[in-house]
């Protein structure tokens, strides 16, 4: 037994190692979003200043051991270093779900390579640079993790409690995933179904001590967040249709490995009912909190909002992973291989030339780069790419009439055509193979 659990920790050190170096070779060296506020925060932090915003307490915790090491050092001026943290967190996040696999009884190797491919060919990669999602996805992750483990092993359910408050303390949402918690507690055999509701006070009683902060700091409850306009309702069903069916947004298009995954639902459903339970529950709330208002999608890489889910939502793929059924692997391996270029593309190039090649063409509206499958993110970057081995530099937008020409005196009217050079936009972004 000994022995295994060096074989483990061994395999772990190793995936960490391989999916750390990826990531790395993909590094931007720059923050991403407002990650770099989150940054200074943390530095701030250490001199005794509290400049909490957008990111929540929780994920300037993060940051403090790797400030604290540069000061250590004498490195405090190398603060694009700090950039790498990011990357640090989001390589653990496959280390966890190695682990998770391990706990359902699934073979080392098979555990490895379920963890591998969600790291390479999930939004986990992409956000590695970009920031903002990866402490929340790094929380959910170990949460579910810690709920697995006191059910099946009987860890301590203070773990439960502990995690639980971190995850509050990262985002502004946390505190929903208190629901998903509690459903998991009252769905399973755990026998002390009372005892196991205390391990909520620890969330609660950061998330007061949160709201008292916000409201002492920034005069509001929800802090640096202007609620009236986060939770605007123009179409409630819009972000509903739109998180999974638009091709700009659609959680499957930045994500196609859950298309498969999809279909394992039922089995997996039969393999771990709580499991099951507590990841559609949590995504059902995070559609809640987001799906109905109108910025249920930014200007980032894909569904933003969906990520710290995405890893979790995988977990399917074991019952694919696990099964020696020819048809079913070749078509995972095929989408796969679209996944892994999906990821590569959010990864090699900075996300925001998205917004300023689309400004250039004055097309940078929300409702284009939802819908307009040509206008998306994942199709742009493969234009950069092409453009930067020295394929077309140009792209081209044309909005035309439909069937005018059958009222008597008109023909069909061109409404507008936009080209855009992407000369200046297709160097890549990452350190490794950027071109100057």
């Amino acid at each position: 037994m000994m022995q295994e659990k060096k074989f483990d920790l061994a395999t772990a050190a190793f995936l960490f190692a391989g999916v750390f170096i990826l990531y790395l070779a993909t590094w931007h060296g720059r923050f991403e979003g407002y990650e770099g506020e989150t940054a200074q925060t943390a530095a701030a932090f250490l001199l005794g200043h509290f400049e909490v915003k957008r990111a929540g307490i929780g994920a300037v915790a993060l940051y403090l051991p790797f400030v604290g090491a540069l000061k250590m050092f004498g490195l405090a001026h190398h603060t694009a270093l700090l950039s790498v943290v990011p990357i640090f967190y989001s390589a653990c996040i496959s280390v966890i779900l190695f682990f998770i696999a391990l706990d359902f009884g699934t073979v080392r190797r098979h555990a490895l390579l379920f963890a591998a491919a969600v790291a390479c060919a999930s939004s986990v990669w992409p956000y590695a640079n970009i920031g903002m999602e990866y402490q929340m996805t790094l929380g959910v992750t170990i949460l579910f993790f810690v709920l697995q483990r006191m059910h099946k092993k009987g860890a301590n359910a203070w773990w439960v409690g502990l995690i639980l408050a971190f995850v509050t303390l990262t985002k502004a949402y946390g505190i929903i995933f208190l629901i998903p918690v509690g459903v998991n507690f009252l769905c399973s055999d755990f026998k002390n179904k009372k005892t196991g509701l205390k391990f909520f006070l620890p969330a609660i009683f950061v998330f007061i001590l949160q709201v008292a902060t916000n409201r002492f700091f920034h005069q509001s409850f929800f802090g640096f967040y202007k609620v009236a306009n986060e939770f605007t309702i123009i179409r409630w069903w819009e972000g509903w249709y739109g998180l999974f069916f638009s091709f700009g947004k659609s959680l499957f298009v930045y994500n196609p490995l859950l298309t498969v995954c999809i279909i394992m639902i039922p089995q997996f459903w039969r393999r771990s009912r709580n499991a099951t339970i507590f990841i559609f529950s949590a995504l059902i709330l995070l559609l809640l909190v987001n799906a109905p208002f109108i910025y249920w999608t930014d200007e980032t890489w894909g569904p933003r909002k969906l990520i710290p889910l995405v890893p979790l939502l995988h977990l399917p793929l074991l019952m694919i992973v696990e099964r020696r059924i020819f048809f079913l692997k070749s078509v995972t391996i095929g989408i796969f291989i679209i996944a892994l270029y999906v990821q590569l593309l959010g990864s090699l190039f900075y996300y925001g030339k998205y917004l300023e090649i689309l400004r250039v063409g004055d097309l940078d509206s929300l409702t284009s780069m939802r819908y307009i499958p040509e206008l998306s993110h994942v199709i742009i970057f493969h234009d950069l790419l092409r453009s930067h081995f020295g394929g077309n530099h140009l792209i081209t937008y044309q909005e035309a009439s439909w069937f005018r020409w059958t009222i008597a005196g008109q023909t069909d009217t061109i409404f507008r055509t936009t080209t855009i050079d992407l000369t200046p936009y297709h160097k890549f972004d990452s350190r490794l193979f950027r071109v100057h």
